[in-house]
């Protein structure tokens, strides 16, 4: 035995909790019985996360986790999007794409113009979402179309 059955699978090894709650093991393992399993699938959310970035979720919040995640979500999709221009690019016609590609064009979690898809708002459209937030006043037909 090596000191490791007294750990819970919501208690990293070595005793304690890492500062990450006060709960008792037995609601971060079944979810207790105020929340549904909610206790549960939070724990779970947690591990999965410091798996991802490759941590020990100690003094870690959620919150936190969910950052160094999407960080490194975001650091990956950027290297493989380089390599992907650099293929393109290493096999592209000049005649037919005169410009190079980017590495924005290969990576999905770019933000795109905005200013495409953006709303104005003026006197024309304040009824349309006076309307859609508080359900009070008419939509436009162009509005009705779109919803």
């Amino acid at each position: 035995n090596n000191g490791d059955a007294s750990t819970t699978p919501g208690t990293p090894r070595g005793g304690g909790d890492g500062g990450a709650s006060a709960a008792p093991a037995s609601t971060k393992r079944n979810g207790g019985g105020n929340g549904g399993g909610t206790a549960a699938a939070a724990w779970r959310a947690v591990w999965q996360l410091a798996g991802v970035v490759g941590v020990a979720p100690g003094p870690l919040t959620l919150r936190e986790l969910f950052w160094l995640a999407e960080a490194a979500r975001r650091e990956a999709w950027q290297h493989t999007a380089w390599l992907s221009a650099m293929i393109a690019n290493a096999n592209r016609d000049p005649h037919k794409k005169p410009s190079p590609f980017q590495p924005d064009d290969f990576n999905p979690l770019v933000q795109r113009d905005k200013k495409a898809s953006a709303v104005v708002v003026d006197e024309h459209t304040i009824g349309d979402l006076k309307a859609l937030f508080t359900g009070q006043g008419q939509t436009s037909p162009e509005m009705e179309s779109e919803l």
